[in-house]
Parts: structure tokens; C-alpha cells; sequence
């Protein structure tokens, strides 16, 4: 069996890889490389969601393609369908990683950890915040918000999520829908969106919705760069309506070198790295072998997208 993969296999992977099947042929896609010229003999592709965007023809022996990500936005799902190919994503992977980003992010902001870094200064600033007693927003209470919510909990947070419904889920101090957003903004400090790439998050954060916020508020997207309008949310630290964004995702990735993001005094950009953690794509792998089992075994893929 031919498994191609975009990303680079260290050793320990190998040694899994030998462990479980060993009679995987590995082939590493080169950078530059598109699927649309990928041998037509290849059974399972470890991807990249950019592997996947505009993509007009798939070998023709291909049953499966992991994704090493749990986003899967810009996929054209109907083609794999067409196709008979089973998409499937990395969900649980990124959970860890997504909630420390978060919660570091938010106390490093918190402490002025970044201000005293960026200004290279022995300046002790009388505006520290601390956590105790604050309330933090979580928009999108699914597995991720949770784990952000466990986190939070032991500093003494306030802590509110987003949901489909108002059943309360552990470590949450309350539930709410996305139709009571506004109402909840005034008195959140800090705002985490979660929110995959959808119709529901489309533009959701936009001049309307930044108008609710409190003015010292902290903004972080981990969710897609969709749910921001972009101009909105410069104009809003622009009049004081809200304190400071950290941004992990964008509408364009890699985010252009000229991008205002990066030159706004009251904006942190990180280059889509908040579900990265330790031992990464040795987890990635994990599941992709139990999944190479499950097509030997012609049982349910896990983790299906399509």
C-alpha cells in the first residue's frame, strides 16, 4: 500500500509506521507538489487543507485522505464524494495545544508580558490585570472550549460559552446561544471565538457586533479568519471600542507581509500555530495507521468528514 505524505516523516514516525504496518510503501510529497499530479497508485494521502483547495483530479487507486488538521474549510467536499473518497480530519489533536495557546496568550496580555518584551525597557507598569474575577466569552463550547474552560476555571474566571443550547457543560459558569451574543459583550474581558468556517460565523464578528464589546476587552480568534471582518475590527481598537486582538487565523494564509494586522500597535499575530503541541504528528499518525486498519478491515473510518 502507497501512503503519500506532505509532511516530513521524523524518526519516531517511522518506527510506528514499521511497528503497525510495515508493509506501507512511504512517499514524501515534495513542497511544490499538487495532488492533481500525484500517482495514480496511491492508496492514502496525509494532508494539508491547502493540499486540498482547488483541486480537479485525484489518483485514481485513492480511497482516503487524512487530514492532520480538524479544519477542513475550502475543500471541495462534492468532487471527493464524486470520487469515492472518505475525508477524514484530526479531531481531539489540536485540543491541547488551541487551549495553552489561549490561556497563555490571555495571561501574557494580562501581566504585559508582550509590552515589556516589545519595549526592550526595566519599566514597571501600573496597569496589570489579573484573571481573578474576570469574565472570559467563549464563542464555540464544543471540545476546544471545554478544554479552554478547564483551564480558566482555577483562576477564578467567570466563564460563559456559546452553544447551540443552554445546557451547561463542565467548568462553565454559564451557557448561552449565538442570539444572545450582544446581550453577553458589555461585560466580558476577554473574547475567544472558536467558531469554525461556516454560514453561521461568516463575518459574525463585524462593526455591528464590536459596538457590544467592553472597551477594554480582549479579542482571540483560534476559530477562521471568515468569522472577522477585518476593516471592523482595526476600526473598533482605532476608537477604543475594544483593547487588544490576538489573531491566529486569517482570510488569507499565509497573511500578505503588507497586511495592516502586523503593523497595528494593539494587534498580536501568530502564524496559525495555536493547535500545534508536542508530539503533534506523532497523534496525527496514530490515527491514520488505526485508519489504514480499518480499510484493510473494511470497517467505519473515525473522524469522517465525507
Amino acid at each position: 500500500m502507497k501512503v503519500l505524505t506532505f509532511y516530513p516523516t521524523k524518526p519516531e514516525i517511522l518506527e510506528l509506521i514499521k511497528e503497525k504496518h510495515p508493509e506501507i510503501e512511504l512517499i514524501e510529497a515534495e513542497p511544490s507538489q499538487t495532488i492533481d499530479n500525484t500517482p495514480d497508485d496511491i492508496t492514502v494521502i496525509l494532508a494539508k487543507t491547502l493540499n486540498l483547495k482547488n483541486v480537479t483530479h485525484y489518483p485514481k487507486s485513492l480511497k482516503l485522505i487524512q487530514l492532520a488538521s480538524a479544519g477542513f474549510d475550502g475543500i471541495d467536499l462534492d468532487l471527493l464524494k464524486d470520487h469515492h473518497i472518505k475525508l477524514c480530519n484530526a479531531h481531539g489533536v489540536p485540543t491541547v495545544g488551541v487551549a495553552e495557546y489561549v490561556m497563555g496568550a490571555i495571561l501574557a496580555k494580562a501581566r504585559l508580558l508582550l509590552d515589556s518584551v516589545i519595549d526592550h525597557s526595566w519599566e514597571r507598569f501600573d496597569h496589570y490585570q489579573n484573571l481573578d474575577g474576570k469574565k472570559l466569552l467563549i464563542v464555540g463550547a464544543g471540545d476546544i472550549g471545554e478544554a479552554i474552560a478547564k483551564r480558566a476555571e482555577p483562576f477564578g474566571v467567570e466563564i460563559v460559552g456559546v452553544r447551540r443550547s443552554h445546557d451547561l457543560k463542565p467548568h462553565f459558569t454559564k451557557m448561552i446561544t449565538l442570539d444572545e451574543l450582544a446581550d453577553e459583550l458589555p461585560t466580558s474581558d476577554y473574547v475567544v471565538n472558536i467558531l469554525p468556517s461556516n454560514e453561521t460565523s461568516n463575518d459574525l464578528f463585524n462593526k455591528s457586533l464590536f459596538n457590544h464589546f467592553k472597551s477594554s476587552a480582549i479579542f482571540v480568534n483560534v476559530g477562521r479568519g471568515n468569522a472577522v471582518v477585518d476593516n471592523d475590527m482595526i476600526a473598533a481598537l482605532d476608537n477604543k471600542q475594544l483593547d487588544y486582538a490576538i489573531l491566529d487565523v486569517f482570510h488569507q494564509e499565509p497573511l500578505p507581509e503588507d497586511h495592516p494586522f502586523y503593523h497595528h500597535p494593539n494587534i498580536l499575530v501568530t502564524p496559525h500555530i495555536a493547535g500545534s503541541s508536542e508530539g503533534y504528528l506523532t497523534a496525527v499518525w496514530t490515527i491514520l495507521l488505526k485508519q489504514i486498519d480499518h480499510l484493510k478491515d473494511n470497517t467505519e473510518f473515525d473522524h469522517v468528514i465525507v
